[in-house]
């Protein structure tokens, strides 16, 4: 076998790892072209049958085209497949192509948040992390993005839909040593061609008689999308108007898009102009052949002695096609003028998100609950591999309420440590929303299961911790506990999470006693109830009527410990008992009423005082009887009246005393319209300090 081929005089010549001389390089063809990574193909020979395949993929190459009036052009790339299709008695055939490391992004993907950075770091950390060396020509200002995710996509669809989405493109320059993935967003960023920046039109030219001969040239108009209009919501800011369009001079058609990606209408404007400059980049293009070799995707040359003196202008090439075997070399190109702004079209589509995730509510240590204003929670996804997990994993997610309005509406907040289920609006990995909450083997059910599978119940976590500086949420666990204490014969336990958070309140008659504020539901035939338990205080306000109906069955109020108090500021109360109404107070009771009382009893009346009885009037007191009227007394009977005392009897008076009766008084007058009996058993005696005289017309003695 035949050794010690060289390249020395070659037009084309490639250098690899393994020496400059080891390949002879038969023919090279391939495309370079903006926004894409260029594909080089390779065909070359060898005097080594035994090269193996895996020791060339994964490295550097270099491809020369010498050209015999320009410095040689070069291509720098990674070798991304490498064969061999042949071999013969003198070489073994081999074919490689060629990728830039920007493709090598393809080869792996993940799930990935960034927050509060712009699409341009996104873009840079990445290709930077991947040892891309790039040259920021970009002119734009670019607004951060509060929360962006590469979901189940390689990191080139991602940079790529980015790029995209802002309007940003890229290409490649390329050197001896390596190759430049050039960033930019304006048509500032296209530099001439090196020692290409004039191309003229010979038609008629020798092939290979001038290297900065175009031989072809062509023009072509096509019909484009002419406005397009994009809208946006943005929650914010509910009320604004995000509508906003934007339109060219030439085509037709109008395009609509929703949703924009954008927050306010500034951005949206930006959006709108990007989006119509993608729909129309294709409106004016030009194809041509040359013999330049310099000619590079993305740079620019000047066209002169073209017969259409219109067409003597600057353009920039979108890509070129290489093509050369042995001595000959022969591009075509694809270009547009320098004056029409270059987008990318959009062509790497966003993921879609069809269905729910499971995410860990979290917040920053210590805490229980963490919010903001709107009532937003931050997650932890379990498919997030970063060591974060706190209040920086994720933006502020929005929770699906069953209501919500301006100060009315349902609202519960998921607390720290919860499993939550997170779904996506309008599919867009970037626009999470929480739907609801499910219990795991850590987060149990609040009630057991499925013993109690006709239960239904919302219960609340009591919530102790004080903000800072504040003992009384503290004050009120050690409150609680003395009070478990001191109300059950049964030993219990009140316990706290690490966070201040009331665990439970353990005891034998602990199914009697609800923890937290819970409303639950029991659906068991027969059995059926409503239960309302409040930890701590319950208030109920009702602006109109309450009305609570016992059909069948008890109602009873108890209060362990404490008073109970009934107010009515303005109005009246009533009670209405259809049988027995039975009050018992174990201490004093005393009634106090500010006006008239009145006590109507239509049956017998019976008041019994085992003590002393004292009523003190101090206005008139009076006392009316339809019937009879029993006083009975077992003791004394004193009665003192500081005024005139009058008694008046309709029918008899009888007055019947076992002892003396005894009358003091200053004067005693009696009068009667008939008759007056006084009768003794023994003596009578009249007894006058002065005289005594008996009057009237018949006096009879003795």
């Amino acid at each position: 076998m035949r050794t010690g081929y060289s390249q020395q005089g070659m037009t084309i010549k490639v250098d690899t790892v393994m020496g400059i001389d080891v390949f002879l390089l038969d023919s090279f063809i391939g495309t370079e072209c903006i926004s894409d990574p260029f594909l080089f193909n390779l065909e070359m020979r060898s005097s080594d049958q035994l090269i193996n395949a895996s020791d060339l993929v994964n490295t550097e190459v270099l491809i020369s085209v010498l050209s015999s009036d320009t410095p040689s052009r070069y291509f720098h790339g990674l070798i991304s497949s490498f064969t061999q299709v042949g071999i013969d008695q003198e070489f073994a055939y081999y074919e490689a192509q060629i990728v830039p490391r920007l493709w090598t992004l393809k080869l792996g993907g993940s799930r990935t948040i960034y927050q509060n950075v712009t699409a341009v770091d996104i873009i840079i950390n990445i290709l930077e992390t991947f040892g891309i060396v790039i040259e920021n020509r970009l002119t734009g200002t670019y607004k951060p993005r509060e929360y962006c995710v590469q979901f189940d996509e390689s990191y080139f669809d991602f940079i790529s839909r980015l790029m995209e989405s802002e309007g940003i493109f890229y290409f490649f320059n390329f050197d001896q040593n390596n190759h430049k993935m050039v960033l930019a967003d304006d048509t500032s960023s296209h530099k001439n061609c090196e020692n290409g920046e004039t191309l003229f039109y010979r038609s008629n030219q020798p092939p290979r008689e001038f290297s900065d001969t175009i031989t072809r040239f062509e023009s072509t108009a096509t019909l484009v999308t002419q406005e397009v209009t994009v809208s946006d919501y943005n929650y914010n800011t509910p009320s604004s108007q995000l509508l906003t369009n934007s339109n060219g001079e030439i085509g037709s058609g109008s395009y609509y898009e929703y949703p924009g990606y954008y927050e306010n209408l500034s951005n949206g404007e930006k959006i709108s102009r990007i989006r119509l400059q993608q729909k129309q980049v294709e409106s004016k293009k030009n194809r041509g052949e040359s013999l330049c070799p310099v000619l590079q995707a993305g740079c620019a040359f000047k066209l002169q002695d073209f017969s259409n003196l219109s067409a003597n202008i600057r353009y920039v090439l979108k890509s070129v096609t290489h093509e050369a075997k042995k001595d000959n070399y022969v591009n075509s190109f694809e270009a547009f003028p320098d004056t029409h702004a270059y987008r990318t079209p959009r062509k790497t589509s966003k993921p879609f998100v069809s269905g729910s995730q499971s995410a860990i509510v979290v917040g920053p240590s210590g805490e229980e609950i963490w919010t903001d204003s709107l009532g937003r929670i931050k997650v932890k996804f379990y498919w997030d591999r970063s060591s974060i997990k706190n209040e920086n994993s994720s933006c502020w997610i929005r929770v699906s309420q069953t209501w919500a309005d301006t100060g009315w509406g349902s609202l519960f907040i998921p607390r720290i440590g919860q499993e939550v289920i997170i779904s996506y609006i309008d599919g867009d990995p970037d626009r999470p929303i929480v739907t609801g909450c499910v219990y795991n083997a850590e987060r149990d059910r609040p009630i057991e299961l499925p013993a109690n599978q006709t239960q239904s119940v919302i219960r609340t976590k009591p919530f102790a911790k004080p903000p800072e500086g504040d003992s009384s949420a503290s004050q009120f666990i050690s409150d609680l506990a003395s009070m478990v204490n001191e109300n059950s014969t049964n030993s219990m336990e009140v316990t706290e999470s690490p966070n201040s958070l009331i665990d439970t309140i353990m005891g034998e008659d602990r199914s009697s006693r609800g923890i937290g504020n819970e409303i639950r539901f029991e659906d068991k035939t027969d059995e059926e109830e409503f239960y309302q338990h409040a930890h701590k205080d319950m208030k109920v306000d009702v602006e109109n009527d309450l009305t609570t109906t016992v059909y069948s069955g008890d109602e009873t109020h108890i209060v362990e410990k404490g008073n109970r108090s009934v107010e009515i500021s303005k109005g009246n109360e009533s009670h209405l008992v259809e049988g027995e109404r039975k009050v018992t107070v174990n201490s004093d009771e005393k009634h106090i009423n500010e006006a008239n009382f009145t006590h109507s009893i239509k049956e017998n009346y019976e008041c019994k005082v085992e003590g002393e009885c004292e009523v003190t009037v101090t206005g008139k007191e009076k006392h009316i009887n339809d019937a009879n009227f029993t006083h009975s007394i077992k003791g004394n009977y004193e009665c003192k009246v500081d005024g005139d005392y009058s008694l008046e009897v309709d029918g008899d008076l009888k007055i019947k005393v076992k002892g003396k009766v005894v009358i003091q008084s200053l004067s005693l007058d009696g009068k009667t319209d008939t008759g007056t009996t006084l009768e003794a058993g023994s003596t009578m005696e009249l007894k006058a300090g002065a005289k005594v005289s008996v009057t009237g017309p018949v006096i009879a003695l003795g």
